[in-house]
């Protein structure tokens, strides 16, 4: 395009205040971010070089001194030495062919500033239940180790919030205004802490808040000083900072500044990277179609542009901008309930608060479906809006997020690599997680009925992952996923298969499981440790105090039916492997997985209680079980329930003492 001449632009966070209970407050314009008028910062210019040679000439030739470098695309900031005002400066720079633009102040999104410290959970809930967060969560939590890293560009972060703690990281994070790493990120004002709660404060640890991401990696880029002002140069030089550290999704609660092309180019280069860039759209109440907002306005696809709705209407709310084509889709923004300083949670309101509503439904998509590109995550979320008439004609979508259709979205999207049909979702990290298979043009998951460690080895293998140790897991212990259908049902695999799909199985239309029993793998590279005893040990639990019973026989290791397998039975293993026994409980059903890769070295078992060992009690080493009837055990005291401690369906067989135990009445794999 042809050069023209911009201004530097300061900029200021879209809409953070602390704010008190409802009625909502109305919109405070005493600063600059609440309209779009540009205003520069005095005394500095940003000039773009060929080559590093031609900044002494330029800096003495035009009376200026050279500051540092912005951003990665040949930017530099300039002091200038003489009487003339920075929109002078840049035009004799531009008159002697050389390409500058002003420095502009741009802001957080405020919003009034009235504190509330004592404000209840429930606006919490009301956003998030507005964009249908809770039902998305029971597919899909977040992962740090798979999803993708997000760089909030903004005042900092608190590190040390308790509810932040475990999804923040020092190292990654950096001061542009300092030019210091690590530390000096530390947030001094609490816009930037209460967007990252929003995006990723710790799920489901009976604290506080929960993100929209559960478990996700955030750093940060400080540009805004603690009255939450900064500029378009310092901003460039973020956006490239991010980008160096590999965040693939940038959060930027601020704007109001003018166009500037040193920021353009960062963004740009950014989405060459293919990453993405979510902004809020600013809180001026205009139609920016009509008047610009930067960054938000700036034509380029890897751009999300948030305007901010009311959750408890879906009303767009009275503050926010608006733009046909400019705003591509309204999140929850007034009364947001989230992460402040000193350890503490406050309520905000403004396009700041929406914009991480979005990135962090960014986070979630992309740990969802990493091979995702960004404009297919962009295009998931785009897509699955809900339409709210009042929105209609404001926004590109006129609609509002809904977190759980973007990730039924994409639970039906075609894998981006043709060759990867298998994925593990919802596990701590990439080597484990719910099975979820592309079977006939889309995604579902797999019952865990006959699934069992030959199966598993199959799923590691066909990822890529090591096989030695592969372990297999029942019950949904990675949670359900509701939004797909089950796909693949009495896998039996013989281990050496290439991909599970070529696995014997019974398909969609013949399954009859549930989603309670969605089935799970574990790729470990090494070993589980060695169990306490050296003639039993328990397998596939979630601690080593449970587990899939397997004793060392007459040589040779191997499962215990549970036919006639109880309270008493259970009892002998806890005390045989040192843990407590008092209330121990067992397990049948294959409940923490098969291993059809051992054989059944014991059945119907008549433990009084008090033996020292399993092996002391009477059991039958003839048996007439299958693998799916393999026990396990919970030695009490030890665990919690978690999803995976679901009800036995009632076609199974009792068990326990006093059941028929014979497990007969169920199908077997031939």
């Amino acid at each position: 395009m042809p050069f023209q001449m911009h201004g530097l632009v300061v900029l200021a966070f879209l809409g953070a205040v602390l704010l008190p209970p409802p009625p909502v407050i109305a919109v405070n314009t005493d600063k600059g971010s609440q309209t779009n008028a540009k205003k520069e910062l005095s005394g500095y210019v940003l000039v773009k070089l060929a080559t590093s040679s031609d900044t002494a000439k330029i800096a003495k030739g035009h009376s200026l001194e050279d500051v540092k470098k912005v951003g990665s695309t040949g930017w530099r900031q300039m002091k200038i030495k003489d009487t003339k005002g920075s929109l002078q400066k840049v035009q004799e720079l531009i008159e002697a062919g050389v390409q500058a633009e002003p420095i502009y102040e741009v802001y957080a999104a405020v919003t009034p500033n009235d504190p509330a410290w004592t404000a209840s959970p429930a606006y919490l809930a009301t956003a998030m239940q507005r964009i249908s967060a809770p039902a998305a969560w029971d597919i899909h939590t977040g992962s740090q180790t798979i999803g993708p890293t997000v760089c909030i560009i903004d005042t900092g972060i608190s590190f040390s919030h308790p509810d932040l703690v475990g999804n923040v990281f020092v190292d990654g994070s950096y001061n542009a205004i300092t030019n210091v790493a690590g530390a000096a990120a530390e947030d001094d004002n609490s816009h930037g802490t209460h967007c990252a709660g929003t995006i990723g404060g710790v799920g489901n640890n009976n604290a506080g808040v929960a993100g929209v991401a559960w478990r996700v990696r955030m750093i940060t880029c400080k540009f805004l000083s603690s009255s939450g002002s900064g500029s378009t140069a310092d901003a460039a030089e973020c956006v490239a900072w991010c980008r160096a550290q590999g965040a693939k999704i940038t959060s930027n609660s601020w704007g109001g500044g003018g166009y500037s092309q040193a920021l353009y180019d960062e963004i740009k280069a950014s989405r060459d990277a293919g990453h993405l860039f979510v902004v809020a759209a600013g809180n001026a109440n205009q139609d920016i179609n009509a008047t610009p907002s930067y960054p938000a306005s700036y034509d380029l696809d890897n751009i999300i542009s948030v305007g901010a709705s009311d959750p408890t209407n879906d009303a767009r709310a009275s503050f926010s901008n608006y733009g046909a084509t400019q705003v591509d889709l309204f999140a929850p923004g007034v009364n947001i309930y989230s992460t402040v300083l000193a350890g503490s949670y406050g309520l905000k309101s403004g396009t700041s608060m929406a914009c991480p509503h979005v990135a962090g439904a960014s986070a979630l998509l992309w740990s969802y479906a990493p091979s995702l590109t960004y404009s297919q995550v962009k295009a998931h979320l785009m897509s699955s809006v809900d339409k709210v008439a009042g929105l209609a004609g404001t926004c590109v979508t006129g609609g509002r997020l809904n977190l759980l259709s973007a990730l039924k979205v994409a639970g039906v999207n075609p894998p981006a690599d043709p060759t990867v049909t298998v994925r593990l979702v919802n596990g701590p990290s990439s080597s484990e997680g719910r099975v979820e298979v592309w079977y006939n043009g889309q995604w579902g998951t797999v019952c865990d009925d006959a699934w069992d460690a030959l199966d598993a080895k199959v799923v590691c293998r066909q990822l890529g992952l090591p096989t030695a140790y592969a372990q297999a897991y029942g019950g949904a212990r990675y949670g359900q996923n509701p939004a797909v259908p089950i796909m693949m049902d009495d896998v039996a695999c013989r281990g050496t298969e290439g991909t599970l799909q070529s696995c014997p199985h019974i398909g969609p239309t013949a399954q009859n499981c549930a989603h309670s029993k969605d089935a799970g793998v574990a790729c470990p590279s090494t070993a589980p440790p060695d169990p306490v005893s050296p003639t039993i040990r328990l397998v596939n639990g979630r601690t080593s105090s449970e587990g899939r019973v397997e004793v060392l026989v007459g040589g040779r290791w191997g499962t215990v039916c549970d036919d006639l397998f109880g309270s008493a039975e259970a009892r002998v293993i806890c005390r045989q492997l040192g843990l407590p026994s008092s209330s121990a409980s067992a397990k049948g059903n294959a409940y923490f997985g098969q291993n059809s890769a051992l054989p059944i070295v014991m059945d119907d078992l008549g433990c009084k209680g008090n033996e020292a060992t399993l092996q002391a009690c009477k059991y039958k080493s003839v048996h007439n079980c299958q693998h799916y009837e393999d026990a396990g055990v919970i030695c009490a005291g030890t665990t919690t329930t978690t999803t995976s401690d679901v009800p036995l369906p009632a076609d199974k067989d009792d068990f326990s003492k006093g059941g028929n135990g014979n497990g007969k009445d169920r199908k077997l794999i031939t």
